[in-house]
C-alpha cells in the first residue's frame, strides 16, 4: 500500500494527525520556555544578612508557588564560585559588588542591586593622618575566608600598596580567625 493510497483510504485522519502534532510540539516549546517552579539561590552562612534576605525572596516567591531552596555558603566568593560551576545546582546568589569584574564572569548576569552595602572601616585617632598606610604592620579584621567582605578590604589595601608582597614575616600577625596582618 502506497502512501497515495493510504491518504485516500484515511482521508480524515491525516489532517487530524497534523494538527495534533502541531498542537503537542507547540505545548513542548511552551513548557520548555516556562520558567522554572524551582530555584536554588546561594546566600551566606545562615544567620547572616544574605540568609536572612533569602529567606524573604523565600516567602515572596511561596506565594507565587515557586520553591526557593536556600544554599548557605562562606560567603559571597562561594556563591561566585557555585554560579559559575554548571553542576552545583545553584541558580542565583547573591553578591557584593567588586568582587568580580565582567571580563572574569562574562557568563554571569546581574539582574541588579538589591541594596547598598558600605565597607566600613574602624580605626583608633592616631590612624586618622596615615591613611591606610598606617595599617601596616598592625592587626587587621578583614573578615572570614570566602566572605566578600575579606576580598574587597584585601584589593583596598592592595591597591593601596599594602599586600603580602610588601611586608616582612613580621609584619603578618595570625591571632585570630579573620585577621591577615
Amino acid at each position: 500500500m502506497g502512501t497515495r493510497q493510504f491518504v485516500r483510504g484515511h482521508w480524515a485522519v491525516v489532517p487530524i494527525g497534523v494538527v495534533v502534532a502541531t498542537v503537542t510540539s507547540a505545548v513542548l516549546l511552551v513548557l520548555q520556555t516556562m520558567p522554572p517552579r524551582s530555584i536554588a539561590m546561594a546566600t551566606g552562612p545562615e544567620g547572616g544578612a544574605y540568609y536572612v534576605i533569602g529567606k524573604r525572596y523565600q516567602a515572596i516567591l511561596a506565594r507565587e508557588g515557586v520553591q526557593l531552596r536556600l544554599v548557605s555558603t562562606n560567603g559571597a566568593l562561594q556563591n561566585l564560585a557555585l554560579l559559575r560551576d554548571s553542576h552545583s545546582g545553584v541558580n542565583v546568589a547573591l553578591l557584593q559588588g567588586g568582587i568580580t569584574s565582567e571580563a572574569d564572569a562574562s557568563e554571569i548576569e546581574s539582574l541588579g542591586t538589591v541594596f547598598y552595602e558600605p565597607l566600613w572601616l574602624f580605626h583608633r585617632s592616631e590612624l586618622r593622618t596615615q591613611g591606610l598606610e598606617g595599617l601596616r604592620g598592625r592587626k587587621v579584621s578583614i573578615g572570614a575566608e570566602g566572605g566578600a567582605s575579606r576580598a574587597l578590604s584585601l584589593e583596598l589595601l592592595r591597591r593601596s600598596g599594602i599586600d603580602g608582597n610588601t611586608w616582612n614575616c613580621s609584619d603578618i600577625r595570625h591571632k585570630m580567625p579573620g585577621t591577615s596582618f
